[in-house]
């Protein structure tokens, strides 16, 4: 989303960012606090939903990257998404439910990239007993970002905020995970010194699974209030929150990618004992049909059942692109979790699983 140049500053002067990140935040939540503040948010639950879902009326946008973008034409910052992710409920809720500042910071990084700028958990609110889930949260928070304004340089914004994650089941049954995000006024909170205080009228994720298996909808509502005079144009905000679904998504792939081993060539199936595709079940041919083979599982494969991919390996952001059949891509999706029942076990019938491929996978 920054297209300008950031570093303008003079050699041996920190940036602004630098000096946002190094200033002190810190504040604490008394108990009657923490009980308001988490009935509150509780509360906020289904007028959420009914927020982010289709039925409030926005334009569509565009469809970039896989991510469709819809605006409102009346509520000036006001905008949906939505997009498919290669994954679970539990593999996205990871990302969003972050209980200390350490894990927090790291996950809006990864979700927000370059706008990011520094985060913190400020207290933690009242839990709910009857929940053990590894996906409940509900927490006071203070994030700084970097956006583009219809200024020279780039503005950063702060907000202080209730945050709400949590799972249940839909009337279908099937497992659904949100985040709730919503602005509070803190008196001992105030913005830090190169920060404007924005607000976050409403800020919601909406994780849902689909009817492929292994595959989950996302959806991102939000309705800003810059705290700016005049209502400046934010430059990109469409393309913004497009980066962000993908950098989600990016994220999870990785995550779910890093339980692939990739096996030894001397363990490949040989070409010989496979007349047709292990996935397809189409006959080879020596021009139009050729063999390639799965280095997750060492199969025969046809070109149209396989996609490369970028394996991560190692420590870093070191990657290896390598072959693999789009049932090795569906095997590494099941996750077992002591939250998200697993699918019944199924007898394994290779060329009848279904896929859904991201794109630039």
């Amino acid at each position: 989303m920054l297209s300008r140049v950031r570093s303008a500053v003079s050699t041996g002067s920190p940036s602004p960012a630098a000096t946002v990140r190094a200033a002190p935040i810190q504040h604490t939540l008394g108990p009657t606090e923490k009980r308001t503040c988490y009935k509150y948010i509780q509360s906020r639950h289904q007028s959420a939903l009914e927020f982010s879902s289709p039925a409030v009326v926005r334009d569509f946008v565009k469809t970039k990257n896989g991510v469709d973008v819809f605006e409102s034409r009346l509520t000036w910052q006001d905008i949906r998404a939505v997009t498919r992710i290669n994954g679970t409920v539990k593999d996205v809720m990871a990302l969003l439910c972050a209980n200390d500042t350490d894990t927090f910071a790291a996950c809006q990084k990864t979700i927000l990239g370059d706008e990011f700028v520094a985060a913190k958990v400020l207290d933690t609110c009242l839990s709910d007993a009857k929940h053990d889930s590894s996906h409940y949260h509900c927490g006071l928070k203070w994030l700084a970002i970097m956006v583009d304004s219809d200024q020279v340089q780039p503005k950063i914004f702060d907000v202080v905020f209730l945050d709400y994650t949590d799972v249940c089941h839909t009337t279908e049954k099937q497992w659904m995970g949100y985040r709730i995000v919503e602005s509070i006024r803190v008196v001992g909170c105030p913005p830090l010194p190169g920060c404007t205080r924005a607000s976050i009228r409403s800020e919601v994720y909406v994780v849902m699974d689909t009817s492929t298996r292994g595959v989950v909808e996302v959806t991102y509502a939000a309705h800003m209030d810059w705290k700016m005079p005049g209502k400046p144009k934010m430059d990109g905000l469409a393309d913004a929150v497009i980066q962000r679904l993908t950098n989600m998504r990016i994220h999870c792939e990785n995550e779910r990618l890093k339980k692939l081993e990739i096996i030894n060539p001397v363990d490949w199936v040989h070409n010989t004992a496979r007349s047709k595709c292990a996935i397809c079940d189409v006959a080879f041919h020596f021009i139009l049909r050729k063999r390639h083979h799965c280095r997750m599982c060492g199969e025969v494969i046809c070109r149209k059942c396989n996609t490369k991919i970028d394996v991560p390996i190692g420590l870093g952001a070191k990657q290896l692109r390598v072959r693999v059949c789009v049932h090795c891509l569906v095997k590494c999706r099941e996750t077992q979790t002591e939250l998200l029942q697993r699918p019944s076990a199924q007898p394994a019938t290779r060329n009848r699983e279904q896929t859904f491929l991201c794109p630039g996978c």
